[in-house]
């Protein structure tokens, strides 16, 4: 029976990445050769990376390794259009201009920011007071963000899906003990398929309002994505299966 492992012959691991080195340790027993990379190494193309190679690390690795050898990964969003009825919050787009300008003309538009380009920019975060306009970082005021209305979320897990398939869901943050609406999770995941916006493989977050609703938190692509206790196994296929893709 064909493996998604068949067709890697070398496996390239960043060094200091425990999520990594947990891959590393489930391809080993698949008989997949691994080597250990640093991002210096990557960076001066020190890696003989090819068709028949892998590559696992964190996002801005990922990101280094897809452009090194023309992969193409689709515009990044973590909020694909044809799942947004399930955010249950407003949502619009804007620049880091537009945010910081809002406070100094006096009106007050409390929200949450995010880059919607570049993953890394920074960290998203409440934007509700000017002495938090550090937090944007060295970001160019032209740099094109998301914003969300806030909401207060009481709970939140990570649904981890191959080619469709539900693999598990796991908890991450907030109360362990409340439980997410499955039937909004399995509709949620079929909308997506079906529109063709998904990936092979990937993390879609939900979470439970205070209002008791269950809402989409964010979509999480599959090529660089954190485990929060999925079998290492399955969380291997899963970004292999990606990788592939």
């Amino acid at each position: 029976m064909a493996s998604v492992f068949d067709g890697i012959d070398l496996a390239f691991v960043q060094a200091g990445n425990e999520e990594a080195e947990m891959v590393e340790k489930v391809l080993q027993g698949r008989g997949v050769p691994t080597q250990r990379f640093t991002m210096k190494k990557l960076h001066r193309r020190q890696l003989l990376l090819g068709p028949s190679t892998m590559v696992v690390g964190d996002l801005t690795a990922m990101n280094v390794a897809c452009k090194m050898m023309n992969k193409t990964r689709s515009t990044p969003t973590c909020y694909p259009e044809s799942i947004r009825r399930f955010l249950n919050r407003k949502l619009w787009y804007s620049t880091v201009r537009a945010v910081k300008s809002t406070f100094y003309e006096g009106n007050e538009n409390i929200c949450f920011v995010k880059p919607l380009e570049k993953e890394k920019a920074f960290t998203g975060f409440v934007y509700d007071c000017p002495s938090k306009e550090f937090l944007f970082g060295n970001c160019s005021l032209n740099t094109k963000v998301v914003c969300s209305q806030v909401v207060h979320w009481v709970t939140e897990y990570r649904v981890y899906v191959v080619h469709g398939q539900i693999l598990g869901i796991h908890h991450y943050s907030g109360d362990p003990d409340i439980e997410l609406d499955l039937d909004v999770i399995h509709d949620c995941v079929q909308m997506l398929e079906e529109s063709k916006e998904a990936t092979t493989g990937y993390g879609i977050d939900f979470g439970v309002l205070s209002s008791g609703e269950t809402a989409l938190v964010e979509w999480n692509d599959g090529c660089a994505l954190g485990c929060y206790g999925l079998c290492p196994v399955l969380y291997t296929e899963l970004l292999a299966t990606r990788w592939s893709e």
